[in-house]
Formats: C-alpha cells, structure tokens, sequence
C-alpha cells in the first residue's frame, strides 16, 4: 500500500486487461445498455463516465500516469479505514499506527465533489443498433435522490414494491401475466452528489416497442397510485428479513460502516435499520414515488437492440429516434442532453 512497485510489465498488463473488458462490454447488450443509459442520462456530468474508462482513454495510459495518480490520491487525508474482527481497539490503533504512521497526506489529495446533475426535462429515447442482438434491452430513468438523502429509506421500500424482487409489480405485469421478458427490475443508484432512479427488462426484437410501452405504463401508474397495503407489508419484511445476510461476514460488515462513513450517514444507520422500514407508511411510498420516480413523459430511454427489427415500431409510437452504433456510447457527452 504505502511502497507499491508499479513495474511496468504489470502496469501494460493491467491496462491491456482493462481495455479487452471494455471491449468486450461492447459485445454484451445488458452491459451497453447500462454504460449507454449512464452517458445518455447524465451526458457531461462525472456520473456518466463509466467506471471502467474508455477505450481511447485507458489505451493512453502510461506507467508515469498511474504513478502520479497513485502518489496524489493514495493518501490517508482521501482514505477510510475499516477494521472489522476480533481486536480490541487499543490493540487495532496500535497495529494501524506501525503500519501506516509513516503515510503523509497532501493538501490537494481531497477531491471536488460534482454538483447534483440535472435531470431531463422530456421524454428522449436513444437506439443503438447492434445487428446480431437477439433481444433488446430496454433502460429508462431520470435523475433521483443522492444516498444521503431523508427519502432515501422509503425509496428503497417503494422500489421493492415496484421491481427490487421477483414478486415485484413489473414482473407480476411484463412476466407472468404478458410473457413478455424473464426479468424486469427498477433501482435507486443512489450517490454522494445525487443519483438516478432507472428501470431495466429486456424482450425479443419485435416485442421490443410493447415491452417498453408497458414498462413506463407499470412505473406511471405506481407513481401515481397509492401502494397496495399487502404489497407493502411483504416489501417490508422482505427488507427486514434481508438485512441480517448483508452483514453476515466482517467484510460485508466493513463495507457497511465505509459506506456510513463515506456518505455521512447517522451512525446508528445500521442499529434503526429494521425499525425505520418497519415505520415506512403507505403515505410514505406514494410521496417518494411521486417525488423521486419519473413520470413516463421525462425519462431517458435507451434501448439496445437491431435497428432494423426495431426501429419502426418505436419511431411510430415515440417519434424520430437518435440512432447510434455501439462504439458511439463512449461519446455521449452533453451535446445528448
């Protein structure tokens, strides 16, 4: 940690591994969807770079580059330290001392935070045309609650309900009753600055127009309908019942208490956890769902599918449609905003 080699080897090693992965994300529908939806949604916004870089950009990156990365943000002033295990704290100060006492920080180590992004004011549906795709898949959503957000805990209820399970309404609808995917699911990317709330299924190319048309169908009427008290109760004990497994092992615990750290969360965030789910209301879900989900007429929709089979049927529904190929996804910037 504090004396890393970097030898060059490993280093072109690490960068040619990392740019296969992105390559290999271009091939895989669901994975492009997601880095698609991220740059159509946030466009300049640091939120919708991907996580793993850009082909261009990770192809550039030199031995100098990633020491001069290492040697500014490797530092204890930029770092939370976990330690999670049977050790007395005295003893854990102690050993965390003789091994990092010599660290030093550096002033310019702290980073800027990006302001909240902004959400999409319409509805704006993007296509990329990916010829030997068998299914599409199918990504809408909008801007949503940062993770430290008071709403965030009825959110997550509220979202169960919808699609965090596989007794969710969205499967209940595009599965069971219509056959029209095997999985349907919605979540809260929650972060420090802001986050978004996204919905993501997939169906055969020529349902494709269908699905998604149902899909903003099932997410509008939630948001605009009180939840169904049987409904929620199962959310409930379903999140109550989960939470235990989440902090089974130290290092599930350790990302907890980082998490609590990182976001500047209440420190009994963990100890009120089952008791504030068990307090969430029906009042509760339909506020958040109507505050914090979109109505179907201003989200981002990307779908990830062959143009051909495609196309039509959503441009019939939708209107024009902005068409790309899959290496375009790396170029969403804010010019798609």
């Amino acid at each position: 940690m504090l004396d890393p080699t970097f030898a060059r080897d490993e280093v072109r090693r690490a960068r040619e591994e990392q740019v296969a992965g992105i390559v290999a994300g271009l091939e895989d529908a669901s994975a492009l969807a997601e880095k698609c939806y991220g740059g159509f949604l946030y466009g300049s916004h640091p939120y919708g770079r991907p996580v793993e870089g850009r082909r261009a950009t990770v192809s550039d990156l030199g031995h100098s580059d990633v020491t001069a990365y290492y040697d500014r943000w490797y530092r204890p002033n930029n770092t939370i330290l976990v330690l999670v295990g049977d050790v007395s704290a005295t003893d854990a100060v102690a050993r965390l001392r003789e091994a990092f006492g010599r660290w030093r920080a550096r002033p310019d180590a702290i980073p800027l935070r990006p302001m909240p992004p902004e959400p999409v004011v319409a509805r704006r549906l993007l296509l990329v045309d990916k010829p030997d795709a068998t299914q599409a898949q199918i990504r809408f959503g909008n801007v949503a609650i940062k993770r430290s957000d008071p709403d965030y805990l009825p959110a997550q209820v509220a979202n169960t309900i919808l699609g965090g399970g596989f007794t969710s309404k969205l499967i209940e609808e595009l599965r069971v009753k219509r056959s029209l995917t095997y999985a349907a699911w919605s979540m809260f990317a929650a972060r420090f600055a802001g986050g978004d709330f996204r919905l993501g299924t997939f169906s055969k190319n020529p349902t494709t127009s269908e699905t998604l048309e149902l899909a903003l169908a099932v997410e509008g009427d939630f948001r605009d309908r009180p939840p169904d008290p049987k409904a929620l109760e199962k959310a409930k004990a379903y999140l109550r019942g989960q939470f235990p497994l989440r902090l089974e092992t130290p290092d599930a615990l350790a990302a907890r208490l980082a998490e609590i750290e990182f976001y500047g969360l209440p420190v009994d965030e963990l100890a009120t956890f089952r008791r504030r789910v068990a307090a969430v209301t029906p009042a509760d879900v339909e506020r958040v769902a109507r505050a914090h989900m979109p109505p179907p007429d201003r989200v981002a929709i990307v779908v990830v599918g062959q143009a051909s089979q495609i196309r039509a049927p959503l441009e019939a529904k939708y209107g024009a449609i902005e068409t790309i190929a899959p290496e375009a996804c790396e170029k969403l910037s804010a010019a798609h905003r």
